[in-house]
C-alpha cells in the first residue's frame, strides 16, 4: 500500500477509512527510527507520519479502485504546529488525515496527530505531487 521500503515505513499499522480520511498509527520506542534518546522523537518527524498517512490512503484507494499505487512526493507543509518538542517514548500516535483538495496531480490533506487519549499533539497541511508512472517503474 506504502511504495517505501523498510526502514522508511515510518507508520505502524493503518485503521479503518472513509473516502477522505485515513487514520494510521505508530507506537514510540527506542527503536523507532529518529529516536533521539531518552527524549524521543523530535516533534518535525510528525510531518513525514502525516505524508506517509496520505500515502497509506491513496495506496488504499487505488487497491479499492483496481489500480496500482503511484508513487507521491512530499512537496511541502504549512502551518505545522505542534504541542511539544518531541514524541517521547512509549507513546502511541494516531495521525488522521482529510482530504482538503484533491488534484490530477498536486493536492492537499490536512493532518492531525492525537494520543492515546485523543488529546491533539500536532496539526499541519501537506501538499503532495503524485507522479504519473506507479511504484517500482523507473
Amino acid at each position: 500500500m506504502l511504495p517505501h521500503a523498510h526502514p522508511m515505513i515510518l507508520i505502524d499499522r493503518v485503521m479503518p477509512q472513509g473516502p477522505s480520511c485515513t487514520r494510521a498509527a505508530v507506537r514510540i520506542h527506542e527503536d523507532t527510527m529518529f529516536c533521539e534518546m531518552p527524549s524521543g522523537v523530535p516533534a518535525f518527524v510528525g510531518v513525514e507520519y502525516i505524508a506517509q498517512t496520505v500515502a497509506a490512503h491513496a495506496g488504499l484507494r487505488a487497491r479499492r479502485a483496481g489500480q496500482p499505487v503511484r508513487i507521491g512526493f512530499l512537496l511541502g507543509t504549512r502551518r505545522y504546529d505542534c504541542a511539544a518538542p518531541c514524541f517521547p517514548p512509549g507513546t502511541e500516535l494516531t495521525i488522521e488525515v482529510v482530504t482538503a483538495y484533491e488534484g490530477p496531480t498536486v493536492s492537499q490533506f490536512s493532518g492531525v496527530i492525537f494520543d492515546a487519549r485523543g488529546g491533539e499533539l500536532a496539526r499541519g497541511a501537506v501538499t503532495v505531487y503524485v507522479r504519473k508512472g506507479v511504484a517500482g517503474e523507473a
